[in-house]
């Protein structure tokens, strides 16, 4: 997941802003299939 969040910083490195919002939707995302699966 942390790689996945590192990916999307260095692919939109040019914009912060909507880097910061999809690294926090994509750990929201994947976190709640994870809850989803594992419990």
């Amino acid at each position: 997941m942390l790689f996945v969040c590192m990916y999307i910083f260095v692919f939109f490195s040019s914009c912060t802003a909507i880097n910061e919002w999809l690294c926090i939707y994509v750990h929201s995302y994947m976190g709640r299939k994870w809850l989803q699966k594992h419990h």
